[in-house]
């Protein structure tokens, strides 16, 4: 391993561990989410940093349809967290309840694989 991929793993794990110490919640329903992707061998997802706060990037491994990227917000109606993407016109769009992370995985592989 080079020095170079040394200290971008460090960054990457460093950006994590202070996302995690503000974002538990978020972090911790994505990571969930993550991991029930882990049978679509067709996409690849990743945790990112986005405007702050942590989400999960996912993309087709063949580079079609562009990237979708996962966030987690509370929604106050319901009074629990939720996984969200972003529409066209920025606002969210509400995918699920972060406690159904297969049911979010199962609805985004859907819709990557029909881009």
């Amino acid at each position: 391993m080079s020095d170079l991929d040394a200290n971008v793993r460090h960054s990457v794990g460093a950006l994590l561990d202070g996302l995690a110490s503000l974002h538990s919640e978020r972090l911790a329903a994505l990571k969930a989410v993550r991991l029930a992707f882990s049978e679509a061998r067709d996409l690849a997802c990743a945790l990112v940093e986005c405007e702050g706060y942590p989400a999960l990037a996912v993309s087709r491994v063949d580079g079609v349809g562009g990237t979708l990227t996962l966030g987690c917000a509370y929604h106050r109606d319901r009074g629990e967290w939720w996984v969200v993407a972003r529409k066209a016109d920025g606002r969210p769009a509400w995918i699920g309840p972060a406690r159904r992370p297969v049911t979010i995985a199962r609805m985004v592989i859907d819709e990557m694989r029909g881009r």
